[in-house]
């Protein structure tokens, strides 16, 4: 894989203003911004303060994951990740929009949370309650001047880590639904089950008891995208599931997800995961 990646110069990395100001009154963590756009993967390294804690959150993009010496972990939109301390990682971000957060703190940090107690593993910020994503996008959005904001970045660090829990998927590469979508959910529930169905808007209103033309407007009113775009990342998301943690030929996983050739898997994994069916199972990132 190393000749088709580019150095992280592809990517602007910047440090957030996090870092200055009231930070050293009381004790913020450290939060720096990865962003930019990847033609192809590119490797981010760190190597923090021997003691320090981290998270990594990514905000927009996806990424795997290297800790020490351990099969990379695939990481999406919404997945937040504690990394304890003398733990050097490597991120291949892939291709496409990227931007993550990245918060180190020193373990004798009081405003922080004791990471030592919360469960090691990846947590879906998208799961966790409507106050804790709310404060997620806004410190997304005040990145560049969290440092006027202290009490406000401590609110979140500890609400996040009071719902952390870890979950066995820790990406996910469609939208998360909010109120008013409960009558499409056995139209999602199905779509999950059966990827491989030929899916249209006809069979699916069928399935939902509205009109094609009333479920294209309701389901893009609800999940901001198309429902053709919907099916295909359902897929993309089990296909990526099935390439990491199985070895199934790329042919039987593109049947058994409904794509049909393994050019279409192929191509969405590209676009909706940012890596390759090939990348991804590069679980050494060699």
């Amino acid at each position: 894989m190393a000749s088709q990646t580019e150095l992280i110069e592809s990517v602007q990395l910047k440090a957030a203003a996090a870092n200055q100001g009231t930070q050293a009154a009381i004790k913020l963590p450290r939060i720096f911004c990865v962003e930019g756009q990847n033609i192809s993967p590119a490797y981010l390294k760190c190597a923090p303060e021997l003691e320090d804690r981290s998270l990594l959150y990514c905000a927009h993009g996806t990424g795997q994951l290297f800790i020490g010496d351990a099969n990379a972990q695939f990481i999406g939109p919404g997945t937040a990740m504690i990394i304890g301390p003398r733990e050097p990682w490597t991120l291949l971000l892939g291709r496409g929009e990227q931007s993550w957060l990245l918060a180190t703190w020193s373990p004798d940090n009081p405003a922080i949370p004791n990471s030592d107690r919360i469960a090691k593993g990846a947590c879906l910020v998208t799961s966790c309650s409507p106050v804790v994503r709310m404060l997620t996008d806004r410190v997304v959005a005040r990145k560049d001047d969290l440092a006027e904001w202290p009490n406000f970045v401590l609110a979140w660090f500890n609400l996040l880590f009071h719902e952390w829990h870890v979950t066995r998927n820790v990406f996910s590469l469609t939208p998360t639904f909010m109120q008013g979508a409960e009558p499409l959910d056995d139209l999602i529930a199905a779509i999950r089950a059966e990827p491989q169905r030929q899916w249209n808007l006809t069979n699916a209103a069928e399935l939902a008891g509205y009109s094609p033309f009333h479920l294209s407007r309701i389901f893009r009113q609800i999940s901001k995208m198309g429902f053709p775009e919907f099916v295909d990342r359902c897929r993309a998301e089990i296909a990526v599931d099935l390439l990491i943690n199985t070895s199934q030929p790329i042919c039987s996983i593109s049947d058994q997800c409904g794509f049909g050739t393994a050019q279409a898997l192929r191509n969405a994994c590209r676009e909706y995961a940012g890596f390759l069916p090939s990348e991804l199972r590069d679980r050494h990132g060699e």
